[in-house]
Formats: C-alpha cells, sequence, structure tokens
C-alpha cells in the first residue's frame, strides 16, 4: 500500500512539473528592466549564442531568447514549449505574435535579451520560404490557332 501512494505521489509530481514547463511566468520575474511587450515577429535557431532569436518584422531589430540577463544560458530558453515543438528543430521558423519580457534595456547596435511569456497565431514555415513563394503564379494563356 505505501508503495502504491509513493506511485501515485511521483506521478502526480511529474505530471504537475512536465504542465508546469510549458506554463512561462516571466512577467513576475524580478530581474525584468521593462514592462512585457508584444511584437509580431519571426522566431528561428540560430548558429551562436543566444540559439533562439525573434526578428521584429518591419525592423532590423533581433531578439534574444534568454532565461536570464546575459547569454551563455541560451540552451534553456524561457519560452512556451508549444513555440519549441513547432520550431522543429532548426527545420522551421514560425511567425507569430510574441508577448516578451525584457531582461536588458534596447540598445542600438546589440542584441536585447528576453523571454517569451506568451504567443499567439503561429505560422510556422520552412527555412528557405520567401513571402513570395505563396502565391500562385499567374495564368499564362497562349492563343491556339
Amino acid at each position: 500500500m505505501q508503495s502504491l501512494v509513493r506511485l501515485l505521489f511521483a506521478v502526480s509530481l511529474l505530471a504537475t512539473t512536465s504542465f508546469a514547463a510549458d506554463q512561462v511566468t516571466c512577467k513576475s520575474r524580478k530581474d525584468l528592466v521593462d514592462a512585457c511587450f508584444v511584437i509580431h515577429g519571426r522566431v528561428y535557431v540560430s548558429n551562436g549564442t543566444p540559439l533562439l532569436r525573434i526578428w521584429v518584422v518591419g525592423t532590423h531589430h533581433v531578439l534574444g531568447v534568454t532565461a536570464r540577463d546575459v547569454a551563455d544560458d541560451a540552451d534553456d530558453p524561457l519560452a512556451p514549449a508549444h513555440l519549441l515543438r513547432k520550431l522543429g528543430g532548426n527545420q522551421r521558423f514560425v511567425f507569430g505574435d510574441f508577448e516578451v519580457c525584457p531582461f536588458t534595456k534596447e540598445s542600438v547596435g546589440k542584441m536585447q535579451f528576453v523571454s517569451v511569456q506568451s504567443v499567439k497565431h503561429l505560422v510556422p514555415k520552412p527555412y528557405g520560404w520567401h513571402p513570395g513563394d505563396d502565391a500562385l503564379p499567374a495564368a499564362r494563356c497562349r492563343r491556339v490557332e
């Protein structure tokens, strides 16, 4: 009976841990330098540190997704697990609306470090995709005589 209680406790602990891992709670962290904000961007896996980055659409600004204010811990970025699964390793990049929480101030010429609190409207695309790739080719008609 005691071993059954231990087993049930271990299973419930594992279930709670894996559920909590998918819920990112960045907003309450004390090491944030400003309030969280929403951007429309493209998240991708990059070579270098931090590994996970978000390009803010319409700008030259790139955010580095980390777990604190330095890039040396970027192997374990704070981001929702379903976003990381959508990336498929380095097979895709994902467009969407990202609520990010800043660990560092925005500075010209430097990557700002953030965590990802939440995501919406995710659209995965394969690497190498360009905006015109989804357009249908123009109909080509020839006059047959």
